[in-house]
């Protein structure tokens, strides 16, 4: 979970790191999520941008569906 852009964010760029090797692939246990803000562009904005970060419930949702 990481509160930047889901494109080209940190988190993506991680979980690509971390599947592009067959090797290390194999160890996972499930997918892994990526739980990021919304891609939408917002002005600098305090409460806009709390607005598109992900909430509880999205967190929520992605660890169920890594441990199921």
């Amino acid at each position: 979970m990481h509160e930047d852009a889901r494109t080209t964010g940190f988190g993506q760029c991680l979980i690509a790191e971390m599947t592009s090797r067959p090797e290390w692939f194999n160890y996972f246990l499930s997918a892994p999520q990526l739980v990021a803000r919304k891609d939408v562009h917002i002005a600098f904005n305090p409460i806009l941008e709390y607005a598109v970060l992900p909430d509880l419930e999205e967190v929520l949702a992605a660890i169920r569906l890594t441990m199921e």
